[in-house]
C-alpha cells in the first residue's frame, strides 16, 4: 500500500485491482466536527451573554422598583407627617376656642357679681335713707334721747355702708386681677402652642434630612413630642383648675358679703319695742308717763 500524495492510499487486492482508501478524509471530518463544536460553544457563549444581559436588565428593573418603593414610602411618611400636623393644628384651635369661652364666662361672672354687689349697696343705701326718715319722724314725736340713739345708729349704718362699698371695690379689684391672670394664662397657652408648632416644624426638617433610614428615630421623636405636648396640656389644665378655684373663692367671698349685707339690713329693719306703732300700747304710754325714756 502506497500513498498517492492526495490523501488517498492505494492497496493491491491480489487480483491486479487496487483498493482506494480514503483514510485521510477522517481527519477532515474531525476538523469539521471540531469547528462545529467550536460554533456550538460560541453559540452557547452568546446565549450565556444574552442571559447575563437579561439578568442585568432584571437587576436594573429590580433596582428601579426598589427606588420607586422608597419614594412611595417617603411619600407615605410625608402624608403621615402632614396628617399629624393637621391634627395638632386642630387641637390647638380647639384649645384656643375653649380658652376664649372660659375667658368670656369669667368676664360675664365678674360683671354679674359686680352688678349684684352694686345693687345690694343701692338697696342698703335706700334702707338707710328710709331709716333716716324714720329717725326724723321719731325725733319729732319722741324724746331727745331716742333721737340721739337713732342718729348714732344711722351713723354706724353709714360707716357700715362705707365699709361694704370698700369691700365691693375690693371684690371688683379681685375680679379684674382674676381676668388679668386669665389673660396671662391665655398668652401662655398661645406661646406653648407656638412652641409646639415650632418643634413640629423642626421634627419635619429632621425627617426630611434623615430620609427613610431615620423613620424609626422620627417615630421616637414624635412620641417624645407627644409626651411633651401631653405634659404641657396637663400643666395648662392645672393652671385652669387653679383659676377656677380662685374664681370660686372670689364667688364665696361675694356670697359672704351678700350674707353680711342681708344681716345688716335685717338689723337696721328691726323695730324697737316702742316704735311709732308701739306708742299706742299701754306699756309704752305708762313708761312715758312715769318719765322714763323709751328703749
Amino acid at each position: 500500500m502506497a500513498p498517492t500524495g492526495r490523501g488517498v492510499w492505494m492497496a493491491p487486492t491480489g487480483r491486479g485491482a487496487v483498493a482506494v482508501l480514503v483514510a485521510p478524509a477522517a481527519a477532515d471530518t474531525r476538523k469539521a466536527q471540531a469547528a462545529t463544536a467550536t460554533t456550538r460553544e460560541a453559540q452557547a457563549a452568546a446565549a450565556t451573554t444574552r442571559e447575563a444581559q437579561a439578568a442585568v436588565a432584571t437587576t436594573q428593573e429590580a433596582q428601579a422598583a426598589a427606588a420607586t418603593t422608597r419614594e412611595a414610602q417617603a411619600a407615605a411618611a410625608t402624608t403621615r407627617e402632614a396628617q399629624a400636623a393637621a391634627v395638632a393644628l386642630t387641637e390647638a384651635s380647639a384649645l384656643a376656642e375653649a380658652l376664649a369661652a372660659a375667658s368670656t364666662l369669667a368676664e360675664a361672672l365678674a360683671a354679674s357679681a359686680l352688678a349684684e354687689a352694686l345693687a345690694a349697696t343701692l338697696a342698703l343705701a335706700e334702707a338707710l335713707a328710709a331709716t333716716s326718715a324714720l329717725a326724723e319722724a321719731l325725733a319729732a314725736a319722741s324724746a331727745l334721747a331716742l333721737t340721739e340713739a337713732l342718729v348714732a345708729a344711722s351713723a354706724r349704718a353709714t360707716l357700715a355702708v362705707a365699709a361694704l362699698a370698700v369691700a365691693a371695690l375690693a371684690v371688683a379689684a379681685l375680679a379684674v386681677a382674676a381676668l388679668e391672670d386669665l389673660a396671662a394664662l391665655d398668652g401662655l397657652a398661645a406661646l406653648d402652642g407656638l412652641a409646639a408648632q415650632d418643634g413640629l416644624v423642626a421634627l419635619d426638617g429632621l425627617a426630611a434630612l434623615d430620609g427613610l433610614a431615620a423613620l424609626d428615630g422620627l417615630a421616637a421623636l414624635e412620641g417624645l413630642a407627644a409626651l411633651e405636648g401631653l405634659a404641657a396640656l396637663e400643666g395648662l389644665a392645672a393652671l385652669e383648675g387653679l383659676a377656677v378655684l380662685e374664681g370660686l373663692a372670689a364667688l364665696e367671698g361675694m356670697a359672704a358679703l351678700e350674707l353680711a349685707f342681708q344681716e345688716q339690713e335685717q338689723t337696721l329693719n328691726r323695730k324697737p319695742s316702742c316704735d311709732l306703732a308701739g306708742w299706742e300700747r299701754p306699756s309704752c304710754e305708762l313708761a312715758l308717763d312715769n318719765g322714763s325714756q323709751a328703749p
